[in-house]
């Protein structure tokens, strides 16, 4: 089911008269913002406004092209649901990682939801007195084992906040975008022990 866990990237500006905003901001959290880069922010789906394509806004693949927002169906907004969650998440990519260990894998999970599931918390007290090479530290050992949860995004997404944070350029926004997709992963973790 789509939630705002998802977020939109809607390029292109010259919203088609077929596109219906409101339906689109039940399904997503969205922005409409031509000068921002994606490559500063990542977003789940980008929404070529003008072809009404849909795509991967991590790998940039297209998952499928709209006739219009009102035919957006509860079985396509599974399947792009669906799709994120196999970018989010790569079981192969983990086992593959891990000499092909699904024992492994499964133990990899458990010690990882023991150690990272409360995290947001210790994130967002740190947030709140400004403490952002702490979180950089965290950030830094979550990056380390990404690939073993099997997730590419997840190192990508943080290697980006890391360096916002090297670079002195991370904002608040940044941290809550990253516990946001953390507890994403947390949540597609748990239904796999």
């Amino acid at each position: 089911m789509a939630n705002n866990f998802y977020t939109l990237f809607i390029k292109n500006n010259n919203l088609n008269e077929n596109l219906n905003i409101d339906q689109l901001s039940s399904l997503f959290t969205y922005t409409i913002d031509e000068k921002k880069s994606q490559k500063e922010v990542m977003y789940d789906l980008v929404l070529d406004s003008a072809s009404l394509e849909l795509s991967h806004g991590f790998n940039e693949e297209v998952i499928l092209k709209l006739n219009d927002i009102n035919g957006f169906s509860q079985d396509v907004q599974d399947e792009v649901i669906n799709q994120i969650q196999k970018m989010d998440f790569d079981i192969a990519l983990a086992i593959e990682m891990l000499g092909g260990s699904n024992q492994v894998f499964k133990n990899i999970l458990i010690n990882y939801l023991n150690e990272y599931s409360n995290i947001d918390e210790t994130i967002n007290e740190l947030l709140e007195t400004n403490d952002f090479d702490s979180i950089r530290k965290i950030i830094h050992k979550i990056k380390g084992v990404s690939l073993y949860l099997g997730s590419e995004k997840l190192l990508y997404i943080a290697t980006l906040t890391e360096q916002k944070i090297y670079d002195l350029k991370v904002t608040k926004e940044d941290i809550r975008s990253f516990i946001n997709y953390h507890n994403r992963m947390l949540e597609y973790i748990r239904k796999q022990v």
